[in-house]
């Protein structure tokens, strides 16, 4: 996973943003910055689902993907460009990598007692008895 993400948004994403905003002028240098950010979101969520930081994990890599994804197809819309396209399909593969990672943490053992500990204990204080002073009459 570490060296895909290397790879993909890092390198073919980051300078593909690069060298999008230096070749292609004013009309499409929002695509690169948003190909720049994406991959960006990308790695974030990627190192989130290392450290186990789930929800967040979750959330950096659907915005990074779906803007990824974004430009991918706007590209794809230009003429002669199906090279380029095929370089940056790949990218795809970082967020499910990061899926696999982020299934794996939560099936975690250590994870799932935490979890299963976490629930007892709220139904113990939801039902255990009141006190005189927490009771109001």
């Amino acid at each position: 996973m570490i060296i895909a993400t290397a790879v993909y948004p890092v390198f073919f994403n980051i300078m593909g943003g690069i060298g999008i905003i230096a070749k292609s002028g004013n009309e499409n240098a929002s695509n690169g910055v948003v190909l720049i950010v994406s991959s960006l979101l990308l790695v974030g969520g990627a190192a989130l689902a290392i450290l186990r930081k789930n929800i967040a994990s979750v959330i950096c890599t659907a915005t990074g993907t779906v803007a990824a994804v974004y430009v991918i197809r706007t590209i794809s819309l230009i003429a002669n460009t199906d090279k380029l396209v095929m370089r940056h399909l790949p990218t795809v593969a970082v967020p499910v990598l990061t899926a696999i990672v982020l299934l794996l943490n939560f099936l975690d053992p250590e994870a799932v007692r935490k979890r299963a500990e976490k629930k007892r204990a709220k139904l113990e204080s939801e039902n255990r008895e009141l006190t005189a002073d927490e009771k109001i009459i």
